[in-house]
């Protein structure tokens, strides 16, 4: 893995654009590096406050668990063709 070196640190401020000062790179957002540009490129950034919304999952499932909504008995018959459908049955218990 090669060295990344810091030139400098700046503080954004919400909502306001601030370059970025080199020539050339890739901006990874979420871990994907689909964003790149070359020194032709004028690239900024802004930082937006609340911009995404997220859901607390582990939150999420405690609350459902606790008013009881995974108690119901769920019937699951799978989407299969229907020569698929005598392998899933012999299958079966």
């Amino acid at each position: 893995m090669a060295p990344v070196y810091v030139s400098s640190v700046e503080v954004l401020t919400p909502d306001y654009p601030a370059s970025v000062c080199v020539p050339s790179g890739a901006l990874a957002l979420d871990g994907e590096r689909e964003h790149i540009f070359n020194s032709e490129d004028h690239v900024t950034v802004t930082l937006r406050t609340a911009a995404f919304k997220t859901i607390d999952t582990n939150a999420c499932m405690h609350y459902a668990a606790d008013k009881g909504l995974f108690t119901s008995p769920v019937s699951f018959e799978p989407d299969l063709p229907s020569s698929a459908h005598q392998i899933h049955e012999q299958r079966q218990p």
